[in-house]
């Protein structure tokens, strides 16, 4: 190897290590601040509202989660059908008390409720009842109209029961 080649090899590995004590040496916020990490935004959750439903000749009205189908039938009775979920379902009864009595008897009683709007409110008893079979548990919420005497009947399952029973309110 020439004289000058090994000078010059030994000077520019002199700089090269020079240059690695110097950038090791720097505190790492200043190199962070230079060049940041980029942060992914994480999507949030969209809130999708719950539809309202209102049945007039029973005098009630409360809120159903939109993947919910709703049948109305001819008989006083609407039953909320998630099509993904039939376990899901919800029914909503009203019959004049003077020609029918709800079958309260096939529940168990767990506590009393009150359904209130403005100034109209009304003792309701909840009930539940699970099935030995499969342990599924359906509760059953009744009360009487306190304005138009119709026995109010709402039955079902899991949470849509519930959001649909605490959403109720008397028209």
């Amino acid at each position: 190897m020439h004289k000058n080649t090994a000078a010059l090899t030994a000077v520019l590995f002199v700089l090269a290590l020079l240059l690695i004590i110097i950038n090791s040496s720097k505190p790492q916020t200043e190199l962070a601040t230079k060049n940041p990490p980029v942060q992914t935004p994480v999507p949030s959750p969209i809130a999708i509202p719950d539809l309202h439903y209102e049945d007039a000749a029973c005098g009630v009205q409360l809120r159903y989660p939109q993947n919910i189908t709703v049948t109305e039938s001819t008989n006083s009775g609407t039953v909320f059908l998630d099509l993904q979920k039939p376990e899901h379902a919800v029914i909503l009864l009203c019959t004049d008390s003077s020609l029918y009595s709800l079958p309260e008897y096939t529940f168990v009683k767990e506590t009393i409720i009150t359904a209130a709007s403005g100034s109209a409110t009304a003792s309701a008893r909840l009930y539940r009842s699970k099935d030995p079979a499969n342990g599924t548990t359906q509760e059953t919420l009744t009360f009487t109209h306190p304005q138009n005497g119709m026995d109010i009947f709402l039955s079902g399952f899991g949470d849509v029961f519930e959001r649909m029973r605490a959403s109720l309110k008397i028209k």
